[in-house]
């Protein structure tokens, strides 16, 4: 993929992704005024589990077909790029179903003996209603994407958004102010999905089938390689196997954060209210807001995914080294700027906002793990597309092992500080192995 093409899709993809955070952020200030920051704590209590469900199913299938459909569309297989999103996706949409089935029976005993909130079980069975539908479309939209089509991915998104909030302002506008509470914000991201799906499965019949854009092969296309469907099978199960182990492990631990944090920053501060309003803060206004600029991190990394792997697959080497310097470089400066940003206005940022001086306070003191976070993401998507999963594995674990180590044993005793400090250092950690990693794959080729 070329560097314009690469900018326009960043770009794209940066441009709706930045508007559905702020859409995000205006539904989630409006959630916080209606329902309360403890009923917003609730509904983030649930939100681990349904992002580890969305791992389970669509993660890493996601990255196998960016990296498989660019692979092959660089060695001109074309066909064996369209066997591998049709494998992918049913192997994708079996995982949601079987997933679903798993939650449903064990949504009460999580809700009584993990969560300790009994509500939770109502909340859980019904947003994890959507998983099929994410699968669907999350495979459409990665396919979209290897075929520099970035562009509907984005607005997916952001009719995914759009919805999820009408639907909220219907629902609001339609009930007693006294009876609203976090089953709002679960219906709301439950229609979303299933719109946004709908969207995308619009786009896919549309743009491939009649319109036949991504599926005509070029004349000179390779196809004295045509692959079975048992071998491409193989290699996806393969890549599935690392890759999601990898995001479960990094959403495990922020399940395991979301059952133990309330509980630890009781063993601290004594005081159970306290506690979980203490966690909604962090989990749902400052985490978000420490998450906003990578927004454009995150689209560079859905576009380069590909691009990189097309260019492992002709063996550009030289190509890669050159722009993975460059990268790290954006990403330092983005997460600095962020920094500084926080640093200075996150009090006013969060007051103007969310009406919460808590909020602005840790949002100032977390504030430098922003480069750390940005570099992190795009270091990880580099390791993937260079097929060095297993060492963007490992390297995740020791993170997680790492923050998993001082939530329980520190956590308790210095409060969130350790937390911060813990946060921070796992981080480091993570950054300095994968940098010394793709730097020595790479530099030995150079």
């Amino acid at each position: 993929m070329s560097k314009s093409k690469i900018i326009k899709g960043t770009f794209i993809l940066t441009i709706t992704g930045l508007t559905t955070k702020l859409l995000g952020f205006i539904n989630r200030i409006y959630l916080t005024r209606i329902i309360g920051i403890k009923e917003l704590g609730i509904y983030q209590m649930i939100f681990p589990l349904y992002i580890l469900c969305i791992s389970i199913c669509t993660q890493g299938i996601s990255t196998i077909i960016s990296k498989q459909i660019s692979f092959y569309n660089g060695k001109k297989q074309y066909e064996n790029a369209t066997k591998c999103f049709a494998i992918s996706t049913i192997f994708s949409i079996f995982l949601s179903i079987f997933t679903y089935i798993f939650i449903f029976i064990l949504s009460k005993p999580i809700s009584i003996y993990v969560l300790k909130v009994t509500k939770c079980q109502k909340l859980i069975t019904t947003i994890c209603i959507s998983l099929p539908f994410i699968s669907i479309k999350a495979c459409i939209n990665s396919y979209l994407v290897a075929n520099n089509k970035p562009l509907y991915s984005g607005l997916s998104q952001l009719i995914e958004q759009i919805s999820r909030i009408l639907i909220i302002y219907f629902l609001s506008f339609n009930s007693y102010h006294n009876t609203l509470d976090s089953s709002l914000a679960v219906t709301g991201v439950l229609c979303g999905e299933i719109i946004a799906t709908i969207f995308s499965i619009f786009i896919y019949l549309y743009y491939v089938i009649f319109k036949n854009k991504f599926t005509s092969y070029e004349k000179k296309a390779n196809n004295k390689y045509n692959l079975s469907f048992t071998y491409l099978s193989k290699n996806i199960v393969h890549d599935f196997i690392p890759l999601t182990t990898n995001n479960l492990s990094l959403t495990l631990f922020s399940a395991a954060e979301t059952m133990f944090l309330p509980s630890m920053l009781n063993m601290f501060y004594k005081d159970s209210s306290l506690s979980i309003k203490l966690f909604g803060t962090i989990s749902g206004i400052v985490i978000p807001f420490l998450l906003f600029p990578a927004t454009i991190i995150s689209s560079l990394s859905t576009i380069l995914l590909p691009s990189l792997s097309y260019e492992y697959a002709k063996g550009n080497t030289e190509k890669i080294y050159k722009l993975f310097n460059k990268i790290v470089y954006f990403s330092c400066f983005l997460g600095v700027v962020a920094w500084f940003t926080y640093l200075l206005f996150g009090k006013s940022i969060c007051f103007f906002t969310f009406k919460s001086i808590t909020a602005g306070a840790l949002l100032s003191k977390m504030s430098f793990i922003c480069p750390l976070i940005y570099l992190s993401y795009i270091l990880t998507t580099i390791e993937n597309s260079i097929n060095k999963i297993s060492n963007a594995m490992l390297f995740n674990l020791i993170s997680i092992f790492i923050r998993i180590f001082v939530l329980i044993f520190l956590v308790p005793k210095l409060g969130l500080n350790a937390y911060i400090l813990g946060m921070a250092f796992a981080y480091f950690t993570l950054c300095i192995s994968l940098y010394i990693s793709i730097n020595n794959s790479l530099y030995k080729k150079y």
